[in-house]
């Protein structure tokens, strides 16, 4: 999917006629990326642990800017 970014204006009118043209605003069309694969371990240590990390598929439209890795200690 490949985002497209659409310049946009618009005016209103009543009885005694229109308005002048808004700013101009610019909007982007894209969304949240996709799920993205289960990493892999490259290696391990008892102090380290080296993961390789793949974008998804469908990245919305948009760029990937950032990962977040969320561990779970073991307990609760």
């Amino acid at each position: 999917m490949k985002s497209r970014v659409y310049r946009l204006r618009y005016r209103v009118q009543n009885v005694n006629g229109w308005s002048p043209y808004s700013d101009i605003t610019m909007v982007k069309t894209a969304v949240a990326p996709g799920k993205p694969p289960k990493p892999v371990l490259i290696e391990a240590t008892s102090t380290s642990i080296h993961l390789q990390f793949f974008k998804p598929a469908d990245n919305g439209g948009d760029d990937i800017t950032q990962f977040t890795l969320y561990i779970n200690d073991g307990n609760s």
